[in-house]
């Protein structure tokens, strides 16, 4: 019977419980030093290692799952990821062997062959570190830093600061070196220019997300109890707005600009940060339309929907949960489609591809209520919050 190199690759990593990396890696000759399991025995140049990840630090919402499948807090050092690992608003770091694992808000991750698999948010790593990527396995051997991004189906990225790194997928053998990044789904390696170095600004704490306005019937949805949205409330991890037709309401975030969620929309907050350089903002637009108008000069704030992922530093844009990006002021990166730019003047269409910017009538109505906001005598404010007097 004929073995693939695929068939051979599975068996080593099913029968004697060794990462498929790892494996590839065994089957590729003596020429190539084994990583994992196997660089533990060989001694040596430096290599990752497979130490079983442990806490190092916690700050703010991070929460390990239970023997009895209950989330429970944690934030003593030393405490080793035996089942699953989530963070709220907040941030953890791993040590795993000789290197790093930062596990930034909205993230979560799980052991899986004493290494960390990482599910879904975002992570920055320092090597030498092994890890899996929704099963795909990730070695950098030596010092070197990268960062991951897991969205839904709109980004799965590994993307590499320094040094290098080495996936296997769909058995075979794929190097990533300093500035370039693989699509985990289509394995195609491009440039890479990083747009928002989160990780970089220190946590300082949670942030603030609150209704400044409504129009119409908005709702807030908290732990599967709906009332009607009013000035003033807080939108905290796991908290949706929704609106219904004919409606909307905006959203302010601590350090300025604010978020427009138009009619029959649905918006969840992930989690917003308080940073050293202002803050970081992270939502999911579940359907609909937002407009958002972001301060320069504040931090990060990232948007994804199950289409497409935005990144931004300052601007104004529109998405639409269809995939459709509208840019008016500024620039928006696309982090699931290779950090493609979005310039002022242009959109990137719901099928995909960047062209002319085309108004329509929701972006003249966005534009109507901007200037209206803009009128001292058309609002009244105080402290954290605005209301229309229109």
């Amino acid at each position: 019977m004929k073995v693939t190199a695929r068939s051979a690759v599975l068996k080593l990593h099913v029968n004697l419980r060794v990462a498929p990396l790892t494996a590839l890696l065994l089957l590729g000759g003596a020429a190539l030093v084994p990583l994992g399991r196997a660089s533990a025995q060989t001694g040596g140049t430096q290599t990752a290692g497979t130490t079983t990840p442990r806490l190092a630090q916690a700050q703010g919402s991070v929460e390990f799952l239970g023997a009895s499948g209950t989330w429970a807090p944690g934030s003593a050092p030393g405490t080793e990821l035996n089942t699953s690992l989530r963070t709220g608003t907040g941030r953890a770091e791993l040590k795993s062997g000789a290197g790093q694992i930062v596990v930034g808000s909205a993230s979560r991750l799980r052991r899986y062959l004493d290494e960390a698999d990482l599910l879904d948010g975002r992570f920055f790593l320092r090597g030498p570190v092994a890890v899996h990527v929704q099963g795909t396995h990730v070695v950098m051997e030596g010092a070197g830093q990268m960062r991951v991004d897991l969205s839904g189906r709109a980004t799965r990225r590994v993307a590499v600061l320094q040094g290098q790194a080495r996936l296997s997928l769909n058995g075979k053998l794929v190097t990533v070196r300093a500035a370039q990044q693989v699509d985990l789904d289509s394995g195609k390696v491009t440039a890479f220019r990083e747009q928002d170095p989160w990780y970089a600004s220190q946590y300082r704490g949670l942030g603030d997300a609150n209704i400044e306005a409504t129009r119409g019937q908005v709702r807030v949805d908290r732990a599967g109890q709906s009332r009607v949205a009013v000035i003033g409330d807080a939108l905290d991890p796991g908290v949706t707005l929704n609106t219904a037709a004919g409606a909307w309401a905006e959203v302010g975030f601590t350090g300025g600009g604010y978020l427009r969620l138009n009619e029959q929309s649905e918006l969840n907050v992930l989690a917003v940060e308080r940073t050293e350089r202002g803050r970081e903002v992270l939502l999911k637009l579940s359907r609909g339309t937002a407009w958002n108008v972001v301060q320069k000069g504040q931090g990060g704030y990232r948007l994804d929907t199950p289409v497409v992922s935005t990144a931004v530093r300052g601007t104004v844009f529109r998405v639409d949960a269809s995939g459709v990006v509208k840019v008016f002021e500024g620039q928006v990166a696309l982090p699931g489609e290779g950090d493609q730019p979005v310039s002022a003047g242009q959109q990137r269409a719901e099928a995909g591809g960047v062209g002319t910017l085309q108004l329509d009538a929701l972006d003249r109505f966005n534009q109507s209520l901007d200037a209206e906001r803009a009128r001292p005598s058309r609002w009244t404010c105080r402290p954290g919050s605005c209301r229309c007097r229109t």
